[in-house]
């Protein structure tokens, strides 16, 4: 039976997460809310090394690779399509959840809520006649609004102009998604209720460490409000080897500071992680979510899936109805051969695919479903 922990991660300050959108505004550097699953691995799998003294004295390399291995696995992260013929592709680390958000209100000694982003088809309701405090129409509500399901079809049931809402759904919001029911602005959080933006001036540099003038630009990162905190759930085959219940860690390719708090589960706190919707699937060692490519979802009570976590594929997902998706990307280098770079199939979480009862299995490759990517589950 596998050891399970809810691990949190809280900044210090401003954090950086650099993404392959992050200069896509021209001189915008603009940092991702959330970290990467690749990231938040690579930062599980250097802190077993410290902490059992497996590293040189910079820190940087292992001291003796079949000890590291038997810890951390196999797998060389060069690309998400990598294969381990053994099968130990992580050590002792056997499965980490999609990363979500976390509140703990003051004076719980646990959280008492999870916050994923809303899914793209989810968006706000407004009212005409009234207006905000920035000018805009009043947020009212909000309404699952592209798709209904008529027979055996589905149909636009109101055009509109509307972006996706910039929300984050706890556990009651995503109760009334996943069952069909009129949703509404309880228990959700606006972005900025969350997250606080900073800016600030950058400068690239080049050869040498030379700048030039025109290669300023503004970074923006941000911060986390009080009671929030990023979060992961994580299966390890024996006990996470950290002498303290938290250490200090860095995050990203900027070095972002985290204070790093692991709880395992227990019975005196699995009742909170259960009572959550989502959470509980994270809780099974065996469940990967409603879809993970693997075989075919066949289910014919169902309108579609929703995707918790980016999904890598080889091929593309074929005969579902309608599709939500908000904006397509190219992730960073993924694969390194001969000085080419291989392409991937890449859905992003929050995407919404409208099903006609079934989703037949796709290429997938073996490592994106045991770091948290390639999660989806079924709303009805």
């Amino acid at each position: 039976m596998n050891h399970v922990y809810l691990i949190t991660f809280e900044p210090a300050g401003r954090y950086y997460f650099g993404t392959s959108q992050s200069f896509a505004d021209s001189f915008y550097a603009r940092s991702s809310l959330l970290p990467t699953q690749t990231m938040l691995l690579g930062c599980l799998r250097y802190t077993i090394l410290k902490q059992k003294n497996l590293l040189d004295k910079e820190m940087r390399y292992p001291k003796s690779i079949d000890e590291v291995q038997t810890l951390t696995g196999e797998a060389k992260m060069t690309s998400i399509s990598d294969t381990v013929e053994s099968g130990n592709y992580f050590g002792i680390i056997k499965k980490i959840s999609p990363v979500f958000v976390c509140r703990q209100p003051k004076g719980q000694l646990f959280p008492q809520n999870f916050y994923f982003p809303v899914p793209f088809d989810v968006i706000y309701i407004r009212d005409n006649n009234r207006r905000d405090e920035t000018g805009n129409k009043e947020i009212i509500g909000v309404e699952r609004i592209l798709f209904e399901k008529v027979t055996n079809y589905f149909s636009v049931r109101k055009r509109t102009k509307e972006y996706t809402a910039d929300l984050y759904g706890g556990n009651l919001f995503w109760k009334n998604y996943i069952d069909g029911i009129n949703l509404n602005l309880t228990d959700t959080f606006k972005k900025e209720k969350i997250f606080t933006e900073d800016s600030h001036p950058g400068i690239r540099r080049y050869d040498g460490r030379k700048t030039e003038e025109s290669a300023y630009y503004i970074k923006k990162d941000f911060r986390l409000k009080k009671e929030f905190s990023l979060g992961i759930i994580v299966h390890c085959s024996q006990e996470f080897p950290l002498n303290e219940s938290e250490e200090d860690v860095y995050l990203g390719g900027e070095r972002s500071l985290f204070r790093m708090k692991l709880t395992k589960i227990d019975d005196k706190n699995i009742g909170v992680l259960n009572a959550h919707i989502i959470i509980k699937g994270f809780l099974d060692e065996n469940y990967y979510g409603d879809y993970d490519g693997s075989k075919q979802f066949n289910d014919a009570g169902s309108k579609g899936i929703v995707f918790l976590s980016p999904f890598f594929g080889k091929g593309k997902i074929r005969t579902f109805e309608h599709s939500v998706i908000n904006h397509i990307y190219s992730p960073r280098i993924l694969q390194f051969r001969g000085g080419k770079t291989n392409t991937f199939n890449v859905i992003p979480d929050g995407s919404v695919l409208y099903l006609n009862n079934k989703l037949p299995a796709t290429d997938i490759f073996n490592i994106p479903k045991l770091i948290g990517y390639n999660y989806a589950i079924k709303f009805n």
